[in-house]
Order: structure tokens, then C-alpha cells, then sequence
């Protein structure tokens, strides 16, 4: 995969990367359902209200309503769990663009790019939720 490039629009870097292997990644949305996520493997309780969630391979991908979180900070209100075994894996640092920043939705599963409240698009690591890179899409 090449080097995180902000000068390249998303949909560009988007565009260049390869169609993941169907085969391999397995990836929809995931029905929701009063106080629990729903799965191919079973069910994960919901720790606050859900705005979206995905199931991408071996991993769920939930982002939680912000409004439930701390205000004044960052939400950190992008978890993702095992498809496995249910176990929280990973919740995700903060997009670093403001002290009122959320993960709203769900931009691309493979790279997993969500956008936030501040109008980036944040890349991030699937397997450890860290920020490998962003990009200003408003």
C-alpha cells in the first residue's frame, strides 16, 4: 500500500487501491437491533446507541452515537470488536481535529476510512484503530 498522501483527494487514493479479495473479506452491514448487534456469528451487547455498524471480515465495526459521550472532548465512539468472540478489540484514538470531533459514518471498509464531525476522512488501521491518515473532504 503506498505512502498516506493529503495532497491526493480520497477518491483518488480510493480509485488506486486494489478491489479487496472476496473471498477473503467479507464485509456488509450489520442489522441492529434494541441494546445488541446482530452478526454473522452471533450478537454483541450494545454499550450506547448505534449510529452504524459493519461486519468486515473477522472484525465488527461499531460506531456508537456521540451524544452519549463526554461532551468538551474528543468521543472516541468508534469500537470494533471480535466477529469471533465478541471481545472489544480496539477503540479508536480520536481523529485530533477538535476537542468536540466523533466518528459519524463509514466512508470505505477496505481501507476502513470513517469520517468524523470535523469533516475529515480518517484512514485507520483495522487492526489497531489508530489514524494512519486523514483527509479534509468538506
Amino acid at each position: 500500500m503506498s505512502a498516506f498522501d493529503p495532497k491526493r483527494s480520497l477518491v483518488e487514493r480510493l480509485k488506486r487501491q486494489p478491489p479487496p479479495n472476496r473471498s477473503i473479506v467479507r464485509s456488509f452491514m450489520v442489522p441492529m437491533e434494541p441494546n445488541q448487534i446482530v452478526h454473522s456469528r452471533g450478537s454483541i451487547l450494545a454499550l450506547h446507541p448505534v449510529l452504524e455498524c459493519r461486519e468486515v471480515g473477522d472484525v465488527v465495526i461499531v460506531i456508537y452515537d456521540y451524544m452519549c459521550f463526554r461532551q468538551g472532548e474528543p468521543a472516541r465512539n468508534l469500537y470494533a470488536y471480535s466477529a469471533q468472540t465478541g471481545e472489544v478489540l480496539w477503540r479508536a484514538e480520536d481523529g485530533g481535529a477538535c476537542s468536540t470531533d466523533a466518528y459519524v459514518n463509514v466512508v470505505s471498509e477496505s481501507p476502513l476510512v470513517v469520517g468524523n464531525f470535523a469533516g475529515f476522512d480518517c484512514q485507520l488501521d483495522i487492526k489497531t484503530g489508530l489514524v494512519v491518515g486523514k483527509a479534509f473532504s468538506r
